[in-house]
């Protein structure tokens, strides 16, 4: 929340360190919200895989004529929370790689524009306020001239445009 209260207060107020602020803002959270979504992503996959050993387990003793073994708790099915139905499959390696692809790289790719977004608006405000201080040396250097070139024509009859009309 932060960076977004940064950067609604850099678009209103164009300073470079508000900029900057929100530049570094956004790469903060766009880390924290990967590093989250990467423990979620291992979190999903060592339930899956625990998932798949007790299913895989599940039906070799079934095959052998293994006998009851689901009065062990651990090693039921219902305990997990996402398996609604016992015969559920567990998922392939396409189905991890499609989870993965949607919990870590997509977030990752949006972050990674985010971030290129909010450094390209603290390089525009930069040579937005490079530009703006050169204009104003640029005004001060003319209108010194001009002073000095009055004061020197203090001793000459003014013929400005002006004073003929």
């Amino acid at each position: 929340a932060l960076p977004i209260l940064l950067g609604m207060k850099a678009t209103q107020e164009n300073t470079l360190r508000l900029a900057t602020l929100y530049a570094i803002g956004t790469i903060f959270a766009g880390i924290g919200w990967n590093a989250w979504n990467v423990y979620e992503y291992i979190h999903f996959l060592k339930e899956q895989t625990d998932y798949r050993n007790i299913h895989n387990s599940d039906h070799s003793m079934t095959d052998d004529g293994g006998g009851n073994h689901g009065n062990n708790p651990g090693n039921n099915l219902a305990n997990f929370p996402n398996n609604e139905d016992n015969d559920l499959p567990p998922l392939t390696r396409d189905d991890f790689v499609t989870v993965a692809f949607f919990t870590i790289v997509m977030p990752l790719g949006v972050w990674f524009l985010c971030c290129i977004r909010a450094f390209e608006f603290r390089r525009l405000i930069s040579e937005a306020e490079e530009e703006a201080a050169e204009r104003i040396r640029n005004e001060y250097v003319v209108t010194e001239t001009e002073d000095n070139a009055s004061r020197a024509g203090d001793n000459i009859d003014d013929n400005s445009i002006t004073e003929i009309v």
